[in-house]
């Protein structure tokens, strides 16, 4: 775990100089192997609060717990605490099999999301990239991205996502219009390849409504 940990923060730093993370924006988090939780209770790491992510480091990756999502150490510490979006990430894991997320402000997510206002499960087909996704192996099939209004009541927001989560198992992305997405993957080498191919079908999707006009 101490290798994917690092795999993480150097991926953090990269994401912050492509521009995913303007200002102190943007969280991460990761959830451990198996075998690292024999006897204790689940818990993930997730990036702690109101970072610069161009300084981001190992300890800036804190143990919650999966359930309650209170800090399990540096609770002594004044002023540490984890991403206010812990809650989302919390609700991704107990849903799904991630063992990744990243969320990122790219602005492509957001471009493509208003290509359909008021839908709550956008798609993408007809595209050779969506063969990245586990389960899709024809440009035929279908791509969904779970899609919803920006909210401040972040503990709300994880109870609405969490039974879409519970049902769209092969979902890997979920956009906050006028925020960000979340994308999630088995590891942090997963989830920067589905981080990758959204912003490239993103901007596909849009560039090409845009010739239509």
């Amino acid at each position: 775990m101490e290798t994917e940990k690092s795999q993480l923060v150097t991926l953090i730093k990269k994401l912050n100089q492509q521009g995913h993370n303007p200002g102190t924006s943007g969280n991460y988090s990761l959830r451990p192997i198996p075998t690292e939780l024999v006897q204790q209770k689940p818990y993930v790491y997730v990036s702690q609060s109101g970072l610069d992510k161009e300084f981001f480091e190992l300890s800036h990756l804190l143990k919650v717990d999966l359930e309650s999502g209170l800090l399990l150490e540096n609770n002594n510490l004044k002023n540490i605490k984890s991403s206010d979006e812990t809650e989302v990430h919390l609700a991704i894991y107990r849903n799904t099999n991630a063992g990744c997320v990243l969320h990122s402000h790219m602005e492509s997510a957001l471009l493509f999301a208003e290509l359909f206002p008021e839908k709550m499960i956008l798609t993408i087909t007809q595209m050779e990239m969506i063969k990245v996704f586990p389960g899709i192996t024809s440009h035929e099939e279908i791509l969904e991205i779970l899609c919803y209004p920006n909210t401040q009541d972040i503990k709300k927001l994880a109870t609405i996502i969490s039974p879409n989560l519970k049902i769209k198992r092969q979902c890997n992305g979920l956009i906050l219009r006028d925020h960000g997405i979340y994308v999630w993957g088995e590891n942090v080498k997963e989830t920067k390849k589905h981080l990758e191919a959204f912003d490239y079908l993103f901007h596909y999707v849009v560039k090409k409504a845009l010739l239509k006009k």
